[in-house]
């Protein structure tokens, strides 16, 4: 036993020293010529097959926070790298956001891009697989607590589904995605201020029913529900948020049950994920609907955030001295109107086109893009190991009674941070977190003093013993 608790630091300090090693390598044999930008790529995409696989089994079948970080950045930021490899396209460093001829930067800036994403990832697995250990879901929560969030719920779902459906409406009576950006004021008040709050509410009681309840029977009816009415949020064109936060309700209702992902569910829904996402784009583009697409060819085009980063390297001078002000902006904790110098995902898409932002279009942003931003490559490291320890704890604190509430105020946010601000998990995991303390207070305050939905005492909840999703 001693022996093994010794050689558990050795190990990961080799394998730490094999991964800075290897990219170091990479690195110095393009700076001396001696390989070719092309040798980068398939380096690359080495590390990330090698990272994904590696973290999968570390992390008892992908169970973990940072596996899911990871196939994010994979994915928005390497989509484009794989497409190259398997000849998808032609350059995966072609500039195409927002210009209707395509621009090339110069070759140095590419070899820095690939560098920064590769060190990225690294930086944010090594903290998260030092000695890790497995956590399991143990909590149990009073009966009349759960009935009275479940109340709630139900009680304001009708609400959720109007807010959505008036979203929808407003979208498409007003030309498409473009109105979601141009008009983003009025399609909020679309569905009035009465009826969004009731949503929020509804959403913190879904969020709170994901923490506490274990009923099988129960969850089903939860799931089918509040899933339904977040693909219906498609039709509003938000993809990633939708995506992130399917993602997100599937880890925890794996942690809950203690069971592993899969590799066939995986890869099937995976691939009617990108049918789906494809068809969301093509609307969102006002182009003809179309039931095929090519799976490759959607993660090639997801990756279209490594555009993002690399644009941040080469045009560092110009946005540079705005990165603290990106930084704090980006949280979405300062209410007011957004100025020039205030927020990368504005800032970048008005110096590259002015005339395309006025249509609509935008470029989004990247944590590793804001991170070097801030200090270069020593930003991206410690961007990025801030990232890692901050995956870890909130894997750690998980088996804890309340442990799994950071998991559902963060995660969907994190695994989304691969195309948008460092500090964007703020707000959306504090407007979670109010939802679900405000339906707590008052599923406490029915169960305790208006004298029904009362526990028993031989009434325990029963746990999770098997899954009802895939």
């Amino acid at each position: 036993m001693l022996s093994n608790i010794r050689s558990e630091p050795l190990a990961f300090f080799v394998e730490a020293a094999l991964l800075l090693l290897y990219i170091l390598g990479a690195a110095l044999l393009y700076l001396f010529r001696i390989v070719d930008l092309d040798f980068l790529v398939v380096c690359f995409d080495l590390l990330t097959g090698f990272l994904l696989i590696r973290s999968w089994n570390r992390f008892h079948g992908g169970l973990h926070p940072c596996w899911l970080f990871l196939v994010g950045i994979a994915f928005f930021q390497g989509g484009a790298l794989l497409g190259y490899l398997f000849g998808d396209i032609s350059d995966p460093f072609l500039v195409t956001m927002m210009f209707i001829t395509p621009v090339s930067i110069a070759e140095p800036y590419k070899a820095m891009t690939i560098l920064c994403v590769a060190l990225s990832m690294v930086c944010i697995y090594l903290p998260c697989a030092f000695r890790v250990t497995r956590r399991s879901y143990s909590a149990d929560f009073s009966r009349g607590v759960r009935k009275a969030t479940l109340f709630i719920y139900y009680l304001l779902l009708p609400f959720e589904m109007y807010k959505v459906w008036a979203y929808v409406s407003f979208i498409q009576s007003h030309g498409g995605y473009a109105a979601n950006l141009l008009m983003n004021t009025e399609l909020h008040e679309a569905a009035g201020l009465p009826v969004r709050l009731a949503s929020f509410v509804c959403a913190g009681a879904f969020y709170l029913l994901l923490l506490i309840e274990t009923r099988r029977s129960i969850l089903k009816y939860v799931y089918i529900t509040f899933i339904g009415t977040l693909l219906l949020s498609l039709g509003i064109g938000d993809r990633g948020g939708v995506l992130t936060h399917l993602v997100m309700i599937w880890y925890v209702h794996k942690f809950k049950t203690g069971k592993s992902f899969k590799f066939a569910p995986l890869i099937i829904i995976g691939c009617l994920g990108a049918i789906l996402s494809a068809l969301v784009g093509q609307m969102r583009s006002n182009e003809e609907l179309q039931a095929t697409t090519n799976v490759l060819s959607f993660i090639t085009g997801q990756g279209l955030s490594l555009q993002v980063t690399e644009l941040a390297i080469a045009e560092r001078a110009r946005f540079a001295p705005h990165a603290v002000s990106y930084l704090l902006h980006g949280s979405g904790l300062f209410p007011g109107e957004i100025r020039p110098g205030q927020m990368f995902n504005l800032d970048l898409p008005e110096y590259l086109s002015n005339v395309r932002v006025q249509q609509g279009l935008g470029t989004g942003s990247t944590f590793i893009a804001e991170a070097y931003l801030l200090g270069g490559v020593l930003g991206v490291v410690i961007v990025s190991l801030c990232i890692g320890f901050a995956l870890r704890l909130l894997y750690v604190v998980s088996d804890r009674k309340y442990g799994l509430a950071p998991t559902i105020m963060f995660l969907a946010a994190l695994v989304f941070v691969p195309r948008a601000e460092i500090l964007s998990p703020l707000r959306i995991g504090l407007q979670i977190g109010v939802g679900m303390a405000l339906v707590g207070a008052a599923a406490h305050f029915c169960a305790k003093w208006l004298g029904f939905l009362k526990q028993s005492a031989t009434d325990q909840p029963r746990e999770l013993n098997s899954a009802t999703l895939p």
